[in-house]
Formats: C-alpha cells, structure tokens, sequence
C-alpha cells in the first residue's frame, strides 16, 4: 500500500530530486487521499511530476529496481530507465499502468515478452523479465545508450545514405531472424529502429508480434503505423512476412529522403495512397542516391506482395552488395549479370 509517510520518506531520501522539486512533490502528495496514487497522479498538470509519481509506483512494487530517467511514452506504456540496485546493472522497464490499461494491452506486453525470449539475436532487443503488480505490469529489458531512427530524423532531417544501409542491414537481419522463428513484426517503423552508441541497431516493440500461423485468416481490425501500413494491412487481408518487407521500405523511403512515402491530411487519403497511388521515385527525389537503393526499396513497395522481394534474406544479401558497392563507387555491376 502506497501511504503518505511511504512517499514523503520516499522522496525525502531521493539522490535525484533537487530540493524545490522535493518541496514541490511533498506538497502534492499531502493532497493525496485514500491511500489511492492515481487519484493524484491524474490530478498533476506538469508532467515532469506526473512522470516522477510514476517512477515512485515503480520503485516502491520493484524495491531491487530504481528508475533513474524516463525514456519515452508509447501509445499506452512508458519505458524508464532502472538500475538493479543488486546488480549495481542499468536495465530498461516498460511499464503500462493499472488506469491506462485492459487486458488486450496487457496481454500485448506479457506476449512481447515471450516473443523475446524465444529470439536470440544481437539485433533484438532482450527480455529479461515480466510480470504483474497491484498497480501496473511490466517488462524488463536490455538498456540501449542510444536513440531511435525516429529522433535521428528529427534531429537531422534525413539519414545519411552510407547510414541508412547500415541501420537497414541489421533491421533485415534481425526481420529475418524474426520470420524464421514463424515470426510477423507487423510494427515495422523508424521508431523501433534502436540506434546504440556502441554502433548496434536493434528492433524493439515486438508487442503487436503474431505467430504466422495467427495471421492465415482476415481481420477487420487494423494494426501497425499509417504511414508504414502495407495495402493488406489497410483492407484486412492475409498478413505474412510481406507485409513487414513493405513497412520496412516505407522505413527506408523516409530515412532517405527526411519523410514517407505517402503524406495526406486524412486518413482516408493516406490509405487511398498506400492502395492506388506509387510514391514518388527516391532518384526524382535525390539523383544523388544509388540507384541500386532506390530499386531495392521500390521494390519493398510494390502494392502486390507478389512482387516484393519474398523474404529478407534477399533484403540482406542485396543490402550487404550495395553496401560493398557503396565503399567501391566502380563496382557497378549487379552480381547477378556478371
């Protein structure tokens, strides 16, 4: 039970509170009532309060973890940074809490974790851990010192095109690990694209992951990100492994040229775009990029899955000449014409 002595003393002794901020989170938590956290926290305008009262939640269930840094809200999660105090180890908690969530979310977050624990791949995320509290669930996973190819993008515009193959190589690496283990990501996005500073890219939020064999059916439910949205996705048909190759070119589109494939002030039209309407060919874009790149993710984009390449290995051994290709500029040929 959280009580007000349990809080006070909590923040009292807190290394990473300054003294207003103490002050400031004392005076909320004497307004706290019926020993019931949420009522206050959802009562807190300023967000930097509202995130510090959720680390507190964390802290106070996982008395071996404390969070340090708050690394990102997702549609219905927030991730902190924690350290194991036994371990003297930083980790990565995702944590959905008990007023935010149904079952269908909380179900997502113990299946991803599953979904992690089954892939043993240097390009994916690890899960250490999961479970269920009196205030939240959550997930332990690997800490990335790092940022997403989403942030990148905003910091610079667009991603360079010797960096873009590099991050597009690991993310089919990983993609294929995934969908030999009968895997569908069904996600794929800049945003999943961890970039760590020690030159590692890893694919994380595995949470609308289904096995393939969950996926031979219709659906008129829709997931995954507009922008990223294959055309089956879009009309709920058969789902599998090329429809994460599409995402993964509208990935590729947007880091190359700084947006995606498809903008429009509607969802409606954005979806009409994904079904009828070609983007605009990367070379229009910038006749600087190569051309081998540009073919490869137009080809990622084709409205027929029939069309696309099969499987990323294909990606992944296209990806590994056009890299080569790109440190040695007259090595034009195509390995396949020579």
């Amino acid at each position: 039970m959280f009580t007000v002595e349990k809080l006070r003393e909590y923040i009292s002794s807190s290394p990473t509170l300054n003294k207003d901020d103490k002050q400031v989170l004392n005076g909320l938590v004497l307004q706290y009532s019926h020993n019931e956290i949420f009522d206050l926290i959802n009562r807190v305008d300023e967000v930097k309060y509202k995130i510090y009262l959720l680390a507190f939640c964390v802290d106070l269930s996982l008395e071996k973890y404390r969070c340090e840094e708050y690394i990102a809200r997702g549609s219905v999660s927030h991730v902190f940074k924690c350290r194991n105090l036994a371990l003297d180890k930083l980790f990565s908690i995702k944590v959905i809490f008990n007023w935010e969530q149904d079952e269908l979310f909380v179900n997502g977050l113990l299946s991803e974790a599953r979904t992690l624990a089954k892939l043993d791949h240097k390009n994916i995320i690890q899960a250490f851990d999961c479970g269920r509290c009196e205030k939240f669930s959550y997930m332990i996973m690997e800490y990335v010192d790092g940022q997403n190819v989403i942030n990148l993008l905003r910091e610079k515009g667009r991603v360079s095109q010797d960096e873009t193959v590099n991050i597009a190589l690991q993310m089919a690496d990983a993609l294929n690990c995934a969908h030999r283990a009968g895997l569908i990501h069904q996600d794929v996005k800049p945003s999943n694209f961890l970039v760590g500073k020690d030159g590692i890219v890893r694919l994380c939020d595995m949470g609308l992951t289904k096995e393939v064999i969950q996926l031979k059916r219709r659906s008129s439910r829709i997931v995954g990100t507009l922008y990223y949205l294959s055309p089956e996705q879009i009309n709920g048909n058969q789902v599998d492994e090329r429809s994460d190759i599409y995402s993964f070119g509208a990935s590729l589109y947007h880091m190359l040229v700084g947006r995606p494939p498809f903008l429009a002030d509607s969802v409606t039209s954005l979806f009409r775009k994904h079904l009828q309407v070609d983007p605009v060919q990367l070379i229009v874009v910038d006749n600087k990029l190569n051309r081998r790149l540009c073919r490869l993710v137009e080809k990622c984009l084709q409205k027929d899955p029939r069309l696309r390449f099969q499987n990323f290995q294909k990606i992944c051994n296209e990806l590994s000449d056009i890299k080569q290709q790109l440190k040695d500029p007259f090595d034009i040929i195509p390995k396949d014409n020579k």
